[in-house]
């Protein structure tokens, strides 16, 4: 059985609560209590027991990101927290508990962007108040503005986008759709302000938005722009460059009146079957030829290239 002393500084009360003020932190004490009378003590009550804790040491705040209208704070975990306290203040110094949570992050929403908001943390449990964390600050931020100059520059399978930057945009989402005013999918982000886009089908048109990615979140849609992929002509012979758009455009910076012939391939990489699309001459001078082409947008599979002098 256990032999149960009875405490010698105020282990004698009128009241039906006690407080030990002697026990030692991190030490289990086994208690009972006995009613006195006139006729003497009375038997033990049940025996219950209890260890005490102190008070939680102080957190630290790990982070603090501001957003749009809000502010997201972490901090680390306390041994023997059950919760923790969140102050905040418009003035630093000043801060007062906002609520009272189990979680070791906050969102606080609702403030005012521009404003610089103060914030401190403290552990709480049954011992007690920690004291508080050191003070960290921030300023709620709006989302950035839509991209402006926007420029869709088509090329064979694939379209160019460059637009002017944005301050305070940490990247930027590309959006695309097969119509105009559609619904606008992500297809890509870039941390700089261009995108090429490898997946645009020769003789549609493309459409483009852009938006800025910032702390306050995403800007809304930049204006939008189209363009239609077209075959270029490949790297070529005698002179002749490549050049793009829906149709095919013939430069020669060769010997004026020189002749050409267009061949057209399904294969980029084996020009062996070949076809001569048409042949003619071409004059530098006046930067017309004597049988122009004009490519179908629906024969998205063919490629293209230039022989000067021809035969």
């Amino acid at each position: 059985s256990t032999n149960y002393v009875t405490l010698p500084t105020g282990g004698n009360v009128t009241a039906t609560n006690f407080t030990d003020l002697t026990a030692v932190n991190g030490t289990t004490y086994y208690y009972v209590v006995s009613g006195v009378g006139t006729n003497g003590e009375g038997a033990n009550s049940v025996q219950v027991s209890a260890t005490p804790i102190a008070a939680p040491t102080a957190p630290a705040i790990l982070s603090i990101t501001p957003g749009n209208t809000q502010i997201t704070l972490t901090w680390s975990s306390v041994a023997g927290a059950s919760t923790y306290n969140v102050k905040r203040s418009t003035t630093s110094g000043a801060e007062v508990t906002i609520t009272n949570t189990a979680n070791l992050g906050l969102i606080d929403t609702g403030l005012v962007n521009g404003t610089t908001y103060y914030y401190k943390v403290s552990a709480v449990n049954i011992s007690g108040e920690s004291a508080n964390s050191s003070e960290a600050s921030a300023q709620p931020v709006p989302p950035p503005a839509a991209p402006t100059g926007l420029v869709a520059t088509p090329g064979n399978h694939q379209i160019s986008l460059t637009w002017n930057a944005v301050s305070g945009a940490t990247n930027y989402n590309i959006k695309y759709s097969p119509t105009s005013g559609g619904t606008f999918v992500t297809i890509g982000t870039s941390t700089t302000p261009n995108f090429l886009d490898p997946n645009a089908i020769n003789g549609l048109t493309n459409h483009y938005v852009v938006t800025a990615v910032g702390l306050g979140g995403e800007s809304l849609n930049s204006a939008e722009v189209s363009a239609i992929a077209g075959s270029q002509i490949q790297p070529v012979i005698g002179g002749i460059v490549r050049t793009g758009g829906n149709g095919l455009s013939i430069i020669s910076s060769g010997t004026p009146s020189a002749t050409y012939a267009l061949y057209g391939s399904t294969n980029l990489a084996d020009w062996s079957g070949a076809t001569v699309i048409n042949s003619g001459t071409f004059d530098a001078t006046s930067g017309t030829c004597t049988n122009p082409v004009t490519i179908d947008p629906a024969n998205r599979a063919m490629f293209f290239r230039l022989k000067s002098p021809y035969p």
